[in-house]
């Protein structure tokens, strides 16, 4: 699914690529943690519509978490390197 997703995404714009992956790991991610549905609905009683929803919050804020995460960490890379270029030419 990884190698087909990176396919399609290749041509997208930054905004939709956002989306796109931002969907992607939504999905994966809720898949992988169906099993909360479970304990919710088993052992605390808990309505389906309830328990979805809470699945859903839970999903996306690890998704928005790791996305800006990795947002900070390549702007923090680009400015490093800003800095190293100005640092080099005032050197040259």
């Amino acid at each position: 699914a990884m190698a087909i997703a990176l396919w399609h995404s290749r041509t997208l714009s930054a905004k939709a690529s956002f989306y796109y992956w931002l969907s992607f790991g939504f999905g994966c991610f809720s898949v992988g943690i169906s099993w909360v549905h479970v304990s919710m609905d088993t052992f605390g009683g808990m309505p389906l519509i309830a328990s979805v929803g809470l699945m859903a919050l839970l999903a996306l804020a690890v998704i928005l978490i790791i996305g800006n995460t990795l947002r900070l960490a390549i702007h923090s890379r680009h400015e490093e390197i800003q800095i190293l270029k100005l640092k080099f030419q005032e050197n040259c």
